[in-house]
Formats: structure tokens, C-alpha cells, sequence
């Protein structure tokens, strides 16, 4: 897995952060409204969209901040005994994919948003599943076909005739 945060992005109800994680095999992404970009959020978010969801990973690669280099994320990799690495110093590449997942979601959520009109958490489950849902030339099929082996149909395609049977 890959990690990273996306913000501060502003809102009238203030400023906000998205946790982003990126299994590097499937190309699955996991996504959380986070209020604040403390090492106890970060660590919760993992424990709550990796490891539960996932299971525990073999390692998580991360950039060198604050809120990813600490005792909570220390304490959550001893207690799963998994690898935690982190990335060399502004060297974005070294977690490129995650990088290139929040460039994506950016631009759905500026779109979804009416261009930064309206709130976007409310909205960032859809702009996740709609990454999910969307193909990925890595891996030739949509991270959700990879992960659950069939498409999600949705009631938008059957009333535009996507997912017709004939």
C-alpha cells in the first residue's frame, strides 16, 4: 500500500485533509475525510481502511511527514508486525502512484463540485468509487473487476443502457 494526504482543501465548514491509500497490486483505493492531519488519524485511518477492510499488508510506503513518521503509525506497524517505509525527501516519485490517484480525485471532485461550488466531502465516497469502478491500464480492468472479479452495475447505467444484456 501507498499512502498520502490530499489538502488542506477549504469548505465553509472549514478546512479538511483526504487520507488516500493505493494498493499497489490491485490499484484498489480507499479514501477518509480527515479534520485534522494528526498522527492519531492517520494511524486510525489505517488500522480502519487497511488492515480491517484488507488485511494486515506486507508494508506501507509513505512520505517522511510528521504525521506519518511517529509513535502511533511505530506502535500500529509493531502491533501488525508490517514494514512502514518512507520515501526520499522531496522525491515525489517515490510515491508516485498515490500522487497520481490524488491528481484524479482532484479533478472528479473540482468537476462533481461545480468547480469548487459546492462541498466536496460529502461527495468524495462517489469520486472513489468512481475510480474504482474506472478502467486502469496497469492492470488491464477496473480495480473493482480485479478485486471482486464481476463489475458493479449501478441503476445510472441501466437507465442510460450501459450494462444491457443484449
Amino acid at each position: 500500500w501507498e499512502v498520502d494526504l490530499m489538502g488542506r482543501i477549504h469548505e465553509e465548514e472549514g478546512s479538511k485533509f483526504v487520507f488516500v491509500a493505493i494498493d499497489h497490486f490491485t490499484k484498489w483505493v480507499e479514501t477518509r475525510v480527515l479534520e485534522r492531519k494528526t498522527a492519531e488519524e492517520i494511524a486510525k485511518a489505517v488500522e480502519e481502511l487497511i488492515i480491517r477492510k484488507h488485511g494486515i499488508p506486507v508494508r506501507i510506503l509513505s512520505d517522511n511527514g510528521l504525521e506519518f513518521d511517529n509513535k502511533a503509525v511505530l506502535s500500529l506497524q509493531q502491533k501488525y508486525n508490517f514494514k512502514w517505509e518512507f520515501g526520499s525527501p522531496y522525491h515525489h516519485q517515490t510515491t508516485g502512484a498515490v500522487e497520481r490517484v490524488i491528481q484524479t480525485l482532484r479533478t472528479r471532485l473540482r468537476r462533481m463540485t461545480n468547480f469548487g461550488r459546492s462541498s466536496w466531502s460529502p461527495i468524495l465516497a462517489q469520486a472513489t468509487l468512481a475510480y474504482n469502478l474506472s478502467y486502469n491500464r496497469a492492470i488491464c480492468t477496473s480495480p473493482y473487476i480485479f478485486k471482486h472479479g464481476v463489475q458493479k452495475e449501478l441503476k445510472v447505467d441501466d437507465k442510460f443502457g450501459e450494462n444491457s444484456k443484449t
